[in-house]
């Protein structure tokens, strides 16, 4: 919905970056520091760079939130819950499902308050074998009230859940949420 040269701008700023991929790596696929992605975002979008506050998104543009991704694979990466380690240890899978999901969507509703937000996107840039995709989807709470656990999938560190719409998986380990 931007304006067309700021959206080529965007594009054009996202290939500067990635042609600098080899001074950093060997990899086929483009390099994004995810700091720069977020900068660049903003700047070409004239959107206020929130990344480094603690709160649930990296940019805000009018009453819209946006929450910026980018990443190599399929794991997408939503939310981490480090520094509640603490109350997450000891609980069984389906206690766990749950006070993540609550955290999730505290942290999301309380983002909305403090920055005035009516609406949440994701803006993902995914990068592939010699090439970047560029996505946008909702950024919505975990409905509580449906989520059901996918016990056929779960390993030792990872629980998988539904809440009937996402496919989520919870990394114990690393504290991390991820949504398919």
């Amino acid at each position: 919905k931007q304006p067309f040269e700021q959206r080529k701008k965007y594009i054009t700023t996202l290939k500067h970056l990635a042609s600098l991929s080899k001074l950093f790596s060997e990899s086929d696929k483009p390099l994004i520091y995810y700091r720069a992605h977020e900068n660049s975002f903003c700047h070409c979008f004239n959107a206020e760079n929130l990344a480094r506050h603690d709160c649930s998104i990296d940019a805000k543009k009018d009453d819209l939130g946006i929450g910026l991704k980018t990443w190599v694979g399929s794991d997408n990466q939503i939310a981490e819950f480090g520094k509640l380690r603490n109350e997450l240890e000891g609980l069984n899978n389906k206690e766990l499902i749950i006070k993540v999901s609550k955290f999730r969507n505290k942290r999301i509703k309380t983002t909305k308050n403090i920055y005035n937000i009516n609406n949440m996107i994701y803006h993902i840039v995914k990068r592939e074998k010699k090439k970047i995709l560029i996505a946008e989807h909702p950024f919505e709470l975990i409905d509580i009230d449906n989520i059901k656990e996918l016990s056929n999938k779960n390993h030792i560190n990872t629980v998988y859940f539904t809440d009937g719409k996402y496919d989520y998986n919870f990394n114990k380990s690393k504290t991390t949420l991820y949504m398919n």
